[in-house]
């Protein structure tokens, strides 16, 4: 009768401790998928910024806002041999 009740007894106490043990797992999980989406939203944000940052209006403006001007007669450089092809001069401000 003493080793039923024994028996009983260390079987509540584990079902006891695995019950905790899966509510505190329960709470990480919780925490850990609460986080995972506050990453998420930031990164999206982030991501928003940075497309807003290098829009074509957004680059022109900054640009501007260094005292750089746009310029009409580009020239390219081939990297194979080293070559500039077209005519390239600098810019003038009021051109």
């Amino acid at each position: 009768m003493l080793l039923c009740m024994g028996v009983l007894a260390s079987a509540l106490l584990a079902t006891l401790v695995l019950n905790t043990s899966m509510a505190q797992g329960e709470y990480e999980r919780f925490d850990l998928q609460t986080r995972l989406a506050q990453s998420a939203q930031a990164q999206q944000e982030l991501d928003e910024q940075l497309a807003r940052a290098t829009s074509p209006e957004d680059l022109a403006a900054a640009a501007s806002e260094l005292g750089m001007v746009q310029s009409q007669d580009a020239g390219y450089l081939r990297l194979a041999d080293g070559t500039v092809l077209g005519d390239p001069r600098p810019a003038e401000v009021g051109e």
